[in-house]
């Protein structure tokens, strides 16, 4: 079974009922054009829907754009939609070879760090936009009870852990690059990486750490 259209409905969920950034358009809709396109609908409060058709597949070939492109593609659509004058001629559905020729999308994908927080997240809490034959949570190990921003490049999660909660500082920018994570790192792996290994998170805890969400604090920015 393809779930392509499942998983890119989950990645694009964010934009459901709140405004794509720097703009006031939304995601109203989201249909699946069988072998052809996957159509967005894009509007504000009360004004008409307009119809974006997003490629499925790469070229000619049988490679499909994976789910997270459309989180960019949508993006970048609705800021050159909301710089429009009414005056401007163009199709009344944006078809993928108008946004091409005239570079409103491209192919590759830029996570922002809203879309690192969100990957994050989602991994950890098991989301099954990202839990394929790739990666996968382990429950029996810990669970995901909550979060919180430490700044725009760190988040703190909870896990419920033996008969603990602990807050594991993590990084959401990578570490080499300095950009935001994509999509190709798993914290679920990282995390239960140190959590067989006692020794290890016991070497990143944060002494007299004054968190009251949690019995103990460490810090994993710099370790993965």
């Amino acid at each position: 079974m393809d779930d392509h259209f499942s998983r890119t409905l989950l990645a694009l969920r964010r934009f459901i009922g709140v405004p794509l950034p720097g703009t006031e358009l939304r995601v109203h809709g989201l249909i699946s054009l069988p072998e052809s396109a996957i159509r967005v609908l894009l509007g504000t409060q009360g004004a008409a829907q307009r119809p974006v058709d997003l490629p499925l597949h790469r070229g000619d070939g049988p490679e499909k754009f994976p789910p997270w492109w459309y989180v960019t593609a949508i993006r970048d659509v609705a800021v050159w939609m909301s710089g429009r004058n009414d005056a401007d001629a163009e199709p009344e559905a944006l078809e993928a070879e108008f946004l091409f020729s005239r570079r409103i999308v491209s192919e590759e994908i830029s996570p922002t760090l809203d879309d690192a927080l969100d990957f994050v997240i989602a991994d950890l809490v098991g989301d099954p936009l990202w839990h394929d034959a790739a990666a996968s949570i382990a429950p029996e190990i810990y669970t995901l009870v909550g979060f919180r921003l430490l700044n725009e490049n760190s988040v703190r999660v909870y896990l419920r852990y033996d008969a603990e909660v602990i807050g594991v500082g993590l990084s959401v920018l990578d570490r080499t690059s300095g950009h935001p994570r994509s999509t190709g790192w798993w914290a679920s792996t990282k995390v239960v990486a140190i959590l067989r290994d006692a020794a290890t998170l016991a070497a990143h805890v944060v002494p007299a750490a004054d968190d009251p969400y949690c019995d103990a604090v460490y810090d994993l920015t710099r370790w993965a």
